[in-house]
């Protein structure tokens, strides 16, 4: 099976399948973004003997020890009958002597623990068995590579990856298994043989994110509005519930969670830990940490500060997640729309796509670097709100590149090419000039306006923006 994209990761997996001494490595993402898939056919070119474990949501111990021993037969037993062991301490005994039973062949033995945060559960006594089998027995095989799994990804970072005591420095790499980038979802389309115009892939994207399992739903020969309308506007769509069923399977405490997201959501400059606090109704204490990280981790909201912000106090939150913020904006509660068309013919539609747009460059902020020639430079990508002498300037968009130039970013989605009025160009040169302001003339500021069909050349766009850029910029690989 073909894998697109995934380089990096692919190639961690090799390295790791090929090293010569025992590996455990820590894979995570969102649900339904490949991660499985990933370990499972990424393994090939490379022979070896296969165990997998998927934990299940809500399981009994019983229930998972029993998964547990099916497993183990199917990988190194033919599938013969086995006796289901009673504790995790017992079965990581039988997993070690089904290792040490195998042909003394040079293949390595993988050992993927998938969903591992769901084997985890209250007393299963999981972690602490998987940690003294990995102490005691695991870091003295070489052939054993273990790959423990997780779309909890707070679960797999602070358990495995920061993990203390016996877990300390033990993680020998790490995978975290992101969304596909623009580029990758267009490499993804073409191997289905679906053919859609980069502005389409856009608007697919500010719906869908890059999550590959929502595109693999796609037929070919079906526009855009009718792929979105059999998501989730029709009798069986399957995408019906998808927000409720992500949150509830990740998180231990979801409405919370939701409760987060839903108010940063409404919030298009993003709500500091303060904010989110009042808005959300939850106290300011360590499980609202708990939360936001937990929701950082998994990739639904991202992090940053203002330009010439100080501290942590002055940090941000905003959604990253495009599905989230499609479903919240069109699919929740009262809110709810019967069809795409009717999304499209709403008055909050061009205020919506403004957002999305703007968060879709957020999230290729690597790519636009490229496209500019920065990215090899130390930038830092951020916003500002700023009022000072030459007046006042919102900028959703800003790479600050340390010792050079700072590019100030107009956005602007549209169909068709952006035509720069002399209203729109004014706004540019005020936000230049307060800028400018800010940084007391020190620094050069180079305009650029980014449209998925780029802009027309008139007089107004000479006049207010450096360097146009079309959908090309956040099509770069990034590489």
């Amino acid at each position: 099976m073909e894998i697109i994209g995934r380089a990096a990761e692919l190639s961690t997996i090799r390295r790791v399948l090929t090293s010569e001494k025992p590996e455990l490595v820590a894979v995570w993402g969102r649900r339904r973004v490949g991660k499985t898939y990933l370990i499972r056919c990424g393994r090939a070119p490379v022979a070896d003997w296969y165990f997998k474990l998927t934990g299940q949501r809500d399981g009994k111990r019983r229930t998972q020890l029993e998964h547990f021993s099916k497993a183990l037969s199917a990988a190194f037993h033919n599938d013969v009958a086995l006796r289901a062991p009673s504790t995790w301490e017992e079965a990581f005994g039988q997993l070690q002597t089904s290792i040490a039973s195998l042909p003394g062949d040079s293949k390595p033995v993988t050992v993927f623990f998938d969903e591992a945060p769901w084997l985890d559960s209250r007393r299963s006594g999981f972690l602490s068995s998987l940690e003294y089998f990995w102490n005691a027995t695991g870091t003295r095989m070489p052939r054993l590579k273990m790959f423990v799994c997780g779309s909890a990804a707070s679960w797999i970072v602070h358990q495995i990856v920061e993990g203390k005591g016996g877990w300390h420095r033990r993680i020998t790499d790490r995978i975290r298994v992101s969304q596909f980038k623009l580029h990758e979802v267009c490499a993804y389309l073409a191997h289905q043989h679906i053919r859609l115009s980069r502005t389409d892939v856009l608007k697919l994207y500010m719906v869908l994110g890059g999550v590959p399992y929502y595109f693999a739903l796609m037929r070919r020969g079906e526009s855009v509005a009718a792929f979105i309308d059999r998501l989730f506007f029709s009798a069986n769509a399957p995408l019906q519930g998808e927000f409720d069923e992500l949150f509830d399977s990740l998180f231990n405490n979801a409405v919370a969670h939701k409760q987060i997201v839903t108010q940063v959501a409404k919030s298009k400059d993003g709500l500091t830990r303060s904010e989110v606090s009042a808005s959300a109704r939850l106290s300011s204490g360590g499980k609202l940490t708990q939360y936001i990280d937990n929701l950082e981790q998994s990739g639904f909201l991202e992090a940053h500060r203002p330009l010439g912000a100080r501290g942590d106090r002055y940090r941000r939150y905003r959604p990253c997640d495009m599905f989230t913020l499609f479903h919240l904006q069109w699919l929740a509660g009262r809110a709810r729309m019967r069809s795409w068309q009717a999304i499209v013919s709403s008055r909050q539609y061009k205020s919506w796509c403004g957002h999305a747009f703007e968060i879709v460059a957020w999230n290729h902020a690597h790519s636009i670097a490229t496209a500019l020639g920065i990215a090899k430079s130390d930038y830092t990508v951020t916003r500002a709100d700023l009022k000072n002498s030459a007046g006042n300037g919102q900028i959703d968009l800003l790479f600050d590149v340390r010792g050079g130039a700072v590019y100030l970013f107009g956005l602007k989605f549209c169909d068709g090419p952006f035509v720069m009025t002399s209203a729109e160009a004014a706004k540019l040169q005020r936000r230049r000039a307060v800028l400018n302001a800010q940084l007391h003339g020190r620094r050069s500021i180079i305009v650029c306006l980014l449209a998925p069909e780029g802009a027309q050349s008139n007089h107004y766009l000479k006049s207010a923006v450096d360097l146009s850029l079309d959908a090309d910029a956040l099509l770069r690989d990034g590489i």
